[in-house]
């Protein structure tokens, strides 16, 4: 019986590490290599999550879509690395900047998005701005500075992630076309809908 009870340890031992070895490829396939953020894959699960929450509970929920301006100008001038370093060091900032609640990732490219659960627009639009100055004072090498341009949207009852991410994009388009480093954000209550203000 003793050889049983082998089996069946070994088998116990062989199926937990096999577990740990699923979860980890499953939370590297969710995660970006070069900023150790949540990747595209990651941000859509947790987006996903967090609007069930919303939904279910009616509590607010904001998110925040943001880039560095003239990224290529950063990789062209400066070199490759010092585009990674500038990434990484955003990615650093918006860590320390967000709340422990916050969910904030790479999107792709020189993009970024942060979902803010049980958050306020007027919250949000603080969290945004808090964020754009600490990017402002980044060098990751001599005489190159950084900033983002932000769209900050209010998730409204009913809409789906893919038509809150719409929103949040097309006000940080206009965040660019105004002149970058600055946010725009939108209301969600009728008296502020469809009304974009662009802010800093």
């Amino acid at each position: 019986m003793e050889w049983v009870g082998g089996l069946l340890l070994g088998a116990l031992i062989a199926s937990a590490g096999w577990r740990v070895a699923y979860l980890r490829v499953l939370e590297q396939s969710c995660t970006d290599s070069l900023t150790g953020l949540p990747n595209r894959r990651g941000l859509e699960r947790a987006l996903a999550r967090e609007l069930t929450l919303a939904e279910r509970s009616g509590e607010p929920l904001c998110l925040v879509l943001f880039d560095l301006d003239a990224f290529k100008r950063v990789n062209d001038t400066f070199g490759h690395a010092a585009g990674d370093k500038a990434l990484r060091l955003v990615a650093r900032v918006a860590r320390e900047k967000l709340r422990r609640s916050d969910w904030v990732g790479r999107w792709g490219g020189e993009e970024f998005v942060a979902v803010l659960p049980g958050t306020l627009l007027l919250a949000a639009e603080t969290i945004a701005q808090r964020l754009r100055k600490a990017v402002s004072a980044l060098e990751p090498v001599p005489a190159c500075r950084l900033s983002i341009s932000l769209g900050v949207a209010a998730y409204r009852p009913g809409e789906s992630a893919a038509e809150l991410l719409e929103r949040a994009d097309a006000l940080h388009y206009r965040a660019k076309r105004a002149g970058g480093d600055r946010a725009c954000a939108e209301g969600s209550g009728l008296e502020l809908d469809h009304v974009a203000r662009v802010i800093g």
